[in-house]
């Protein structure tokens, strides 16, 4: 990763600069929604345990250390995940999140929850939501 900074470095013009954004190397955490309703089922978890959002942050680090870039503004963010249904969730985490663990337990839980509050509120189907923890950061070509 600090090889490809050092390339974007050179090819940036001389008042140019870079966007870096990345998750933070925080498991996501889902929750079952229904209107103002918000209950945790449990958190996404990867089999690598998350490494390369810390080594893209290491890279980034090293890269201001090393002079090549200056961070200007960073700022930190949630990004959030909608499905309307738990197996549409666990369908998109599939296909697009091609090291990420959903333990059982989330499973468990969610029937759970989406059980009571079916029931609670007359046949309402909460929603799945997935908050990640985004870092985004501008850095100046030094």
């Amino acid at each position: 990763m600090v090889h490809a900074l050092e390339i974007i470095h050179r090819l940036l013009s001389p008042r140019g600069f870079l966007i870096d954004i990345h998750p933070l190397a925080k498991p996501p955490h889902i929750e079952a929604v229904l209107d103002n309703r918000r209950k945790l089922i449990g958190h996404l978890q990867e089999t690598d345990d998350f490494i390369e959002y810390t080594q893209a942050e290491a890279a980034i680090q090293q890269a201001v250390i090393s002079g090549l870039f200056t961070i200007d503004k960073q700022k930190r963010f949630e990004f959030t995940t909608y499905a309307e249904t738990y197996p549409e969730f666990v369908a998109f985490i599939h296909d697009e999140w091609k090291d990420a663990i959903l333990d059982e337990q989330i499973s468990r839980r969610w029937k759970k929850i989406f059980l009571k509050w079916s029931n609670e509120f007359e046949g309402s189907k909460p929603e799945v939501q997935m908050q990640e923890h985004i870092q985004i950061s501008r850095l100046y070509r030094v």
